[in-house]
C-alpha cells in the first residue's frame, strides 16, 4: 500500500502540472492518513473563492454547494468510495450570493487490491449553457404555441435522402405518430389526396427547376378517411453550385376556411336561384363602397 500511495502522489504531481492551466476545476481527495484535498486554480474562477479555503477543509467545501443539492451530492461523493462513477449537475453558491450550475465528472482511484486511494473529478461551470438551453426550450415552446394557434407547422425535406423533419403541429395536421419527429417523403405523400399527388409532385419539380419559393394548396386524407385542406408555403435551399439540397416550409390546416368558402358559394347560388325567379326587383349593395353588387333580372 505504501508503494501505491507513493505512486499516487507522483501521479497527483503530474496531474497538478496539467490542471494548473485549465479553466475547469480539477479536484482530488486523497484517502491516506492525512486525507488531503486538492483543487486546481480553476476553482477560484468558478466558485469565486480562494483555493486555500477549499484545500484547508477536505469535507467543509461541501458547504459551497446549494442547500437544496447538498445532501444529494454528499451521497453521490460517498458512493464514489464504493466504485460509483460521478456524472451529475448541481448548483453552488458564490460568496456574492450568485448561483452557478456545475457539471461534475469523476471516479475513484484504487490500488491493486481494489481499495480506494482517492476520489477525483473535474467540475465545469455550465451555467451559460443551461441558460441557453432553457432559452431554446422556452423559444421552442412559444413557437409551438404560435403554431398551435395558427394551426400551422414546420417541416423540412432532405432532397438527397428523402428524410423529413416535421414539427409537432405538422404531426397533428397529418395525423402522424405523436412521438415521431422524423420520417420519409413517401410517408408524407401517402397522406396527400390520390387525385392531387401527381399535381403536387409536378409543382414541386417545377419549383426545384427554376424557382426558390413555392406556394400551393392541396388536400390530404387521414387514416380515418377524413379529408383536410392544407396550404403549403416555403423555400428551396441550394448549394454554391445552385443545386437544390433541401426544402423548408410550413403547412397550415385551412380546412375551416375552405369549408366556409364552399358554404358561402352554396349560399350565393341558392340566393341567385331564388332572386332570379321572382317578379320583384332584388338588389344588393356594398355598404362600404356604395357599389351595386347584384341586381336581379326582374329589373329589366
Amino acid at each position: 500500500r505504501h508503494q501505491a500511495e507513493q505512486a499516487l502522489r507522483q501521479s497527483e504531481m503530474r496531474l497538478r502540472q496539467i490542471t494548473e492551466t485549465i479553466s475547469d476545476a480539477f479536484w482530488l481527495l486523497s484517502l491516506d492518513g492525512e486525507t488531503s484535498f486538492y483543487v486546481s486554480p480553476g476553482f477560484e474562477q468558478i466558485y469565486g473563492r480562494p483555493c486555500a479555503e477549499a484545500r484547508s477543509d477536505a469535507v467543509g467545501w461541501l458547504q459551497f454547494i446549494h442547500p437544496d443539492d447538498r445532501e444529494r451530492m454528499s451521497l453521490e461523493f460517498a458512493a464514489m468510495l464504493n466504485g460509483a462513477v460521478l456524472d451529475t449537475e448541481y448548483r453552488i453558491l458564490r460568496p456574492d450570493g450568485e448561483v452557478r450550475w456545475i457539471h461534475d465528472k469523476g471516479r475513484s482511484v484504487r490500488d491493486a487490491q481494489g481499495r480506494p486511494l482517492a476520489i477525483a473529478g473535474v467540475a465545469s461551470d455550465v451555467t451559460e449553457s443551461r441558460q441557453r438551453h432553457a432559452e431554446l426550450v422556452d423559444y421552442a415552446q412559444r413557437l409551438e404555441r404560435a403554431q398551435l394557434v395558427g394551426n400551422l407547422g414546420f417541416w423540412e425535406l432532405d432532397l438527397a435522402t428523402h428524410g423529413m423533419l416535421w414539427s409537432q403541429q405538422i404531426r397533428r395536421i397529418f395525423d402522424l405518430p405523436a412521438t415521431q419527429d422524423t420520417g420519409r417523403l413517401e410517408e408524407f405523400m401517402s397522406r396527400v389526396h390520390p387525385d392531387e399527388r401527381a399535381g403536387l409532385l409536378r409543382l414541386l419539380n417545377e419549383a426545384l427547376t427554376d424557382q426558390d419559393v413555392y406556394d400551393f394548396d392541396h388536400r390530404i386524407v387521414l387514416p380515418s378517411g377524413k379529408v383536410r385542406h392544407v396550404h403549403q408555403q416555403g423555400s428551396i435551399e441550394r448549394d454554391d453550385h445552385g443545386v437544390a439540397r433541401r426544402l423548408v416550409g410550413i403547412g397550415q390546416d385551412i380546412t375551416a376556411r375552405k369549408q366556409a368558402e364552399l358554404q358561402l358559394r352554396e349560399n350565393e347560388l341558392r340566393l341567385r336561384q331564388i332572386t332570379d325567379n321572382v317578379d320583384q326587383v332584388f338588389w344588393l349593395m356594398n355598404a362600404g363602397t356604395g357599389q351595386l353588387v347584384y341586381l336581379s333580372p326582374a329589373f329589366e
